[in-house]
């Protein structure tokens, strides 16, 4: 059940910064974690804008099988004229000091998933809400246009595990 909120209360989508920067930093600590965490974590799925634009850039760099480090962040940030948008140097340094090892990257990185998950779904039942309100619409198509936004979300993080037989 939810808890009531006083008006003066301020909501904040769901967000864990910390999660956020353990994932980027992992990824600079050991290259090989992008393999581990590529199919949860989009591009989209940071809360902050910028750790989106440093996650975008690592995988473009694990692409072209260059090394996943701060000076190669920096390099490709600010060819593309963006690397006080992500904090500078000192920022990408600061996110590998940031976590003391990759080994939990997984964990972090459904962490940062969830989130967005959450976030995701709170946007798809505002507009579910919206279409709610809109009475001039026929209310079968609003109910199957909501199915349709909620059903986006779900197949999106629904994991198939085959197993042999």
């Amino acid at each position: 059940m939810a808890k009531p909120q006083s008006q003066d209360h301020v909501r904040v989508p769901p967000q864990n910064i910390e999660a956020e920067q353990s994932v980027l930093g992992s990824l600079m600590l050991d290259k090989d974690s992008v393999i581990k965490i590529a199919d949860l974590l989009k591009v989209g799925d940071f809360y902050k804008d910028d750790h989106n634009l440093i996650y975008e850039s690592m995988l473009k760099l694990y692409e072209d099988r260059e090394p996943i480090d701060v000076l190669s962040l920096a390099n490709s940030h600010e060819e593309q004229g963006k690397l006080e948008r992500v904090g500078g140097s000192s920022y990408l340094a600061s996110l590998v000091n940031s976590v003391p090892s990759a080994t939990n990257v997984v964990h972090y990185a459904k962490v940062v998933q969830k989130k967005s998950l959450l976030r995701r779904l709170i946007a798809a039942a505002s507009e579910i809400v919206e279409m709610g309100y809109d009475e001039s619409e026929d209310v079968q198509q609003v109910l199957d246009v909501a199915e349709q936004k909620l059903f986006g979300i779900s197949q999106k993080y629904l994991k198939q595990d085959f197993v042999p037989i």
